[in-house]
């Protein structure tokens, strides 16, 4: 399936791009943002990360101006409200600079553990902004794709089938075994996906 696209004609793809989010969980957007608005990110981020003392960044951006109008600009607004709808559009708050790969361990964002388990369709997604190129070095994201429709395992959900406590989709659902893809994002790529698929940042590409 198709998970890659240009910001050219993103537009004329987004039943494809709908299919790919449904399906596998994720898709890219490549040149989302334009080299100028890259640069003045990047500037914007070193200035944040100057300021942290060498601790990533975590806030929640839409309270700084200046990078606000980057990270909801139009057109990413007008990408979500295509996928989710107007009415469903929510920003709760959550959104980080990162500058550091993590320890390379595949988890999932969604919670609380041990009840999103029980719900096949959870349309709540994580959007990355990318400003480093990370298809020709490493440093990137990877993603265990159909990740999120499958059982995510951890100690509440565990505890929950052996007490029949959440409906089993389908035996496969219970098996995570989508092929793991490394992004391979470009500076100034635009990624959405699920808060249920499976991911680990810092791949690493062999030398």
């Amino acid at each position: 399936m198709k998970n890659y696209f240009q910001y050219s004609d993103y537009l004329k793809n987004i039943g494809q791009i709908k299919k790919s989010l449904k399906d596998d969980g994720f898709f890219v957007i490549r040149n989302f943002f334009s080299d100028e608005d890259i640069k003045k990110m990047i500037l914007l981020c070193d200035d944040f990360c100057k300021e942290s003392v060498g601790v990533p960044f975590v806030h929640d951006l839409i309270r700084y101006d200046k990078i606000r109008r980057y990270a909801f600009q139009k057109d990413l607004i007008k990408l979500m409200t295509l996928l989710i709808g107007n009415d469903d559009l929510y920003y709760f708050g959550d959104s980080t600079i990162h500058f550091e790969p993590n320890k390379r361990i595949f988890h999932t964002d969604a919670r609380p553990e041990g009840f999103v388990e029980k719900y096949r369709n959870y349309p709540i997604f994580r959007v990355g902004i990318y400003l480093q190129d990370h298809f020709n070095h490493s440093g990137g994201l990877k993603l265990r794709k159909g990740s999120h429709n499958k059982m995510i395992y951890n100690k509440q959900n565990i505890k929950g089938l052996i007490k029949k406590k959440f409906k089993v989709h389908s035996i496969k659902s219970l098996f995570n075994i989508g092929r793991v893809v490394n992004l391979k994002s470009k500076t100034g790529d635009l990624a959405i996906w699920n808060i249920k698929v499976e991911h680990s940042g810092g791949a690493v590409i062999p030398k």
